[in-house]
């Protein structure tokens, strides 16, 4: 049987020993504040929240603010194609100029190594499909969830899920998980 919750192999990319994770006060008006004041804020973003850092829309101004107060900011390889798949669709439907296109191309391309960005495993895939079927959530939609899922369970410790997709965070809320935007 396929162990799905767990991917012994994030260890390897990500020691946890490296990670750097920081103890603080909240102070701010980003809604990343934590019961009793402490916070590790570890944001998972996917796409539909990280794609608003590179094209101005509703919701950039926030998802900035909760880049900038995250601890670490956390993300699945998959992104990489989707956010310059958005862009290049911005770009193709004329809400943002060529010009803006390849900045905002190349801004996300010198960000992206910044990031940490999570391995798509077959187990990853495997709690996808299951996360697919119970949520009722699209393909790479449910393999975000699961990236977040397992980096959490990895980490032993609360991951913000960042995703302005309705059906995903309904998911999330389902499943417990913390979310933005609330």
């Amino acid at each position: 049987m396929l162990d799905v919750s767990y991917d012994f192999r994030w260890r390897e990319v990500f020691p946890l020993q490296n990670l750097n994770i920081q103890q603080g006060k909240s102070s701010d008006t980003t809604g990343l504040e934590h019961p009793g004041g402490d916070v590790r804020v570890i944001l998972y973003l996917e796409s539909s929240a990280l794609v608003k850092r590179y094209i101005q829309e509703k919701g950039s101004q926030e998802v900035n603010a909760w880049i900038e107060a995250a601890d670490m900011v956390v993300t699945g390889l998959i992104s990489r194609v989707e956010i310059a798949a958005a862009i290049a669709r911005a770009a193709r439907m004329n809400l943002i100029t060529p010009d803006g296109s390849l900045a905002a191309l190349r801004q996300f391309r010198v960000e992206w190594e910044s990031f940490h960005r999570l391995p798509i495993a077959e187990n990853t895939l495997a709690r996808g499909d299951t996360l697919a079927v119970e949520h009722n959530l699209r393909g790479f939609d449910a393999t975000h969830l699961a990236c977040a899922l397992i980096w959490q369970e990895t980490l032993g410790m609360t991951v913000t899920l960042v995703s302005f997709d309705s059906q995903l965070i309904e998911a999330a809320r389902a499943l417990q998980m913390a979310y933005l935007p609330v």
